[in-house]
Order: structure tokens, then sequence, then C-alpha cells
């Protein structure tokens, strides 16, 4: 598209669609973002253990939990000189559904769950989020009450619900 081009359509687009089109492009930037800071950390982990000799050869890559920044240490954080398993990283369904079980939130829009996915170091985007959801709500683990509003299932809850 030509510059031009771009002008006369954003003349021709009514305000609001504007505003859902802005909406919609700052949560693909903070999900790049996300995704950035992601990898970034997943390197970062990958080279230190490649470097202290703790990756075994030939065998499937592992995956990690990414720290999140100023969090601060909790009770079952562990003890010095104890090393644990990294957690794995939950991805497609299997984060949306840990996030609503954990959050016991009912309605969900994607830009919620993006960045709710996000904050937890998980990939996702609102493209993927958006498929896997709208896939979930064909198969009854969300019902959709309102355009690109999604509600989270009773099973899938686990019993305990709040709207918003």
């Amino acid at each position: 598209m030509s510059e031009m081009d771009i002008e006369q359509w954003y003349e021709a687009m009514p305000v609001e669609g504007m505003r859902r089109r802005l909406a919609t492009l700052q949560t693909q930037m903070e999900s790049t973002r996300a995704e950035m800071r992601y990898l970034t950390t997943q390197l970062d982990l990958w080279d230190t253990m490649d470097r202290e000799g703790k990756l075994g050869r030939g065998g499937e890559q592992p995956m990690f939990d990414v720290p999140q920044p100023n969090t601060p240490p909790s009770a079952s954080d562990d003890v010095e000189g104890e090393v644990s398993e990294p957690t794995p990283v939950l991805r497609g369904r299997e984060a949306i559904r840990a996030v609503v079980r954990e959050i016991g939130k009912s309605d969900w829009r994607i830009g919620e769950m993006v960045s709710a996915i996000s904050s937890r170091g998980w990939p996702g985007n609102a493209h993927s989020v958006g498929v896997n959801l709208s896939r979930m709500a064909r198969d009854g683990e969300f019902t959709k009450p309102d355009l690109g509003l999604y509600r989270a299932s009773e099973e899938l809850l686990g019993g305990g619900t709040t709207n918003e």
C-alpha cells in the first residue's frame, strides 16, 4: 500500500474502527515485546547451561520457566545449595487452561489472555490465542456471549467463577 492509499484508508475508516485497530496494534506490540523477552531469557538460560556442561547431547531440548523481573522470593524458593528442575513452559490451549484455573475468572478478551500468558513468560500472541480460544469455544470449553468475549465453561473453571 502506498502512503496515499494508507491515508485514504484511514480517512475512510470510522473512528471506532481506528480505535479498535490501534488497540490491536498495541496488543500485538506488547505481545511481540513479551515474546522477545521470553526468547532472550530462554537463550540466556540455554547458554548458561551449555557453558556449565549441564546439557545432554542428542536429547530433546529442555524448556524453562522464565523468571519474572522484580519477583520477591517466596517460601517455596530453593534453599541455598539445592537445585530444582525448571517448570515446563505451557503453550497454546494448556497455557489458556492454566491461566483460567489459576485466576478463576470466567470472562476473557483476547488481549487480556495474551497479557496473562505473557506475564508468566509463556509464548503467545493475539493471533495464536484468538485461534485457540475460538477452537476451545468450538469444543465447548468456552462460549462466546458477545463479540470478542469468551466465557469459560464451569468444567474448565473447576467450580469457582468470577465474572470480570
